[in-house]
């Protein structure tokens, strides 16, 4: 587990973990074109201030071939995300922490992993 807590001009404090969920078959075609037949799946929670919402953490499942590269795919049968906490505070880089603390603990990402490998799981049994 990896996490970058960092502070920009424009958006203010943000954090980011990194979880890694392991190997998977690759699925696209353009996979299969450049002979990459597996892929990393790979758990990434974000927390920053969202400017009509307060400060918000998100988790959602990137895939990823190539080291600098991930791919999260939106819409019905995209990938999976889920909005863990929102509140509207007065960001700073204690309060962030602590939110961010608060939805990567293990209990919090051992459930995040049961959820994604049942929605994988149930998605993989229909194709």
């Amino acid at each position: 587990m990896k996490t970058i807590i960092q502070k920009n001009l424009r958006d203010g404090w943000s954090a980011k973990t990194e979880i890694s969920l392991g190997r998977v078959p690759a699925v696209s075609k353009t996979d299969a074109i450049e002979g990459t037949m597996e892929r990393d799946r790979i758990l990434r929670i974000d927390t920053s201030k969202r400017w009509n919402e307060g400060l918000v953490t998100r988790a959602s499942v990137h895939h990823s071939n190539h080291p600098h590269s991930m791919v999260h795919a939106f819409g019905v049968g995209g990938d999976y995300s889920h909005r863990m906490e929102v509140n509207k505070v007065r960001v700073t880089e204690k309060v962030l922490e602590a939110q961010h603390a608060r939805c990567t603990t293990h209990d919090v990402v051992t459930a995040l992993k049961a959820a994604i490998t049942a929605r994988y799981a149930k998605e993989d049994s229909h194709a």
